[in-house]
């Protein structure tokens, strides 16, 4: 699948990338994914996942030094921050993403070990199963 560059610069116009294009090369401090667009505590820091088509999530790499987000803090909490130097969001389907060094890895807001390397992807099916244990 295609995956798509999410250009604040044209209005958040998506702009879609071939399939296996690089999406990002460069330093980061935070690289996150997500179907849904809080983070926890009602903050939106996935402005655009669940805008798109089902099946995709939002993948936001930034760089932002902690002092801007400190700064920017209401617009940050509230999705409307935008940065085209230092913050890049994508949507996509499956993704691949490799670091130079070994980097810690949450999920879910959990500790789950380090990667250099990991595989990110939607699944298929988002359907809900309640089971009454």
């Amino acid at each position: 699948d295609e995956a798509s560059y999410v250009n604040p610069r044209r209005g958040d116009w998506a702009e879609r990338r071939p399939r296996g294009a690089v999406l990002y090369e460069g330093e980061a401090g935070l690289v996150s994914f997500s179907t849904v667009p809080f983070y926890g505590g009602g903050m939106r820091l996935f402005p655009f996942a669940g805008l798109a088509r089902e099946g995709l999530a939002q993948l936001r790499v930034a760089n932002i030094r902690p002092v801007t987000g400190a700064i920017r803090l209401a617009s940050v909490w509230k999705g409307t921050f935008r940065d085209p130097e230092r913050v890049f969001d994508f949507l996509v389907r499956d993704v691949l993403i490799e670091v130079d060094r070994p980097v810690p890895f949450q999920h879910s807001g959990e500790a789950a070990g380090m990667v250099e390397r990991i595989r990110l992807s939607v699944r298929g099916d988002c359907g809900l199963e309640l089971v009454d244990a």
